[in-house]
């Protein structure tokens, strides 16, 4: 934790691709009923402009972003067509390496929140790439300044469903931040409730069109601890008053619960219909 520098990196990702496929194979030793995977944060990466210097620069993130881990596991190496810089992780490599990266997933997580613009910026090492602050192009965001774009989890189930050897995706976190405010006892978060709409809506889209998504996720149930926000980004359903540990069920909160009764309710009735009850 800490260090930095490509040698860090590199032989960091290598040791985390080794670990998450020895991972997956070792718990198929313990029980042939288990269902072994694991899960990627992924962004779609768009380019800024059309010309051929932002489309690589998109490219290159691309690779670093959504590429780096599932690849390997699934058999096909890492990512060096797009960011040439991963073929100095060969020095990280012993002997039966190649074979230690892959494993057989039984599904796939996807923790999906957002979309990048990026531009050339030579500045940059390695990448030649930076990002463009969503709020600088007037697109609608979260409070993290994230930009909210449902289509965007729409179109990675489907690119990584693509993949040979991905037989179930799950998406395993999807949701945002916003400036809660708790006012007698409520916290009326209509966009948060949105987001959750028009994302279940994404993933309901990609299952019509063939999408193997077999559960959804939402980021999270209660207010927490964030990584790199501490306690200021506010993702949860439930409201945390971190003074007195009271919580405070949101009205996205209720929404939620009242999908998934509804949903359950229209999948009964669908049972009860194909089995003539």
């Amino acid at each position: 934790p800490g260090k930095k520098g490509l040698e860090s990196f590199l032989s960091s990702v290598h040791h985390a691709s080794l670990v998450q496929a020895a991972g997956i194979r070792q718990l198929k030793t313990i029980r042939s009923d288990i269902k072994a995977g694991t899960t990627f944060s992924c962004s779609p990466v768009i380019p800024r402009r059309a010309n051929e210097k932002d489309k690589r620069a998109a490219v290159a993130v691309d690779a670093l972003l959504n590429r780096l881990f599932i690849e390997p596991l699934i058999g096909h190496g890492y990512p060096l067509d797009a960011l040439p810089v991963l073929e100095k992780i060969e020095k990280y490599f012993q002997d039966g390496d190649e074979k230690r990266l892959k494993a057989e997933p039984d599904f796939i997580g996807i923790q999906q929140y957002t979309r990048h613009t990026v531009e050339s910026s030579w500045m940059i090492p390695y990448l030649q790439a930076k990002t463009i602050s969503p709020v600088s192009q007037g697109a609608d965001t979260t409070s993290l300044g994230w930009e909210i774009h449902p289509d965007s989890l729409y179109e990675t189930l489907k690119r990584f469903a693509d993949y040979n050897g991905v037989s179930s995706i799950y998406v395993t976190e999807n949701g945002a931040a916003f400036t809660d405010k708790l006012v007698m006892g409520r916290v009326a978060d209509t966009k948060r409730t949105d987001y959750l709409r028009s994302h279940i809506d994404a993933v309901l889209r990609a299952r019509q069109e063939g999408v193997p998504v077999n559960g959804y996720f939402a980021w999270s149930l209660t207010d927490n601890f964030e990584w790199t926000e501490g306690y200021k980004a506010r993702f949860g359903l439930v409201y945390v008053d971190y003074v007195t540990q009271r919580r405070f069920i949101k009205d996205s909160g209720y929404w939620y619960s009242q999908f998934i009764h509804a949903f359950e309710a229209n999948q009964m009735k669908g049972a009860q219909a194909i089995s003539g009850h």
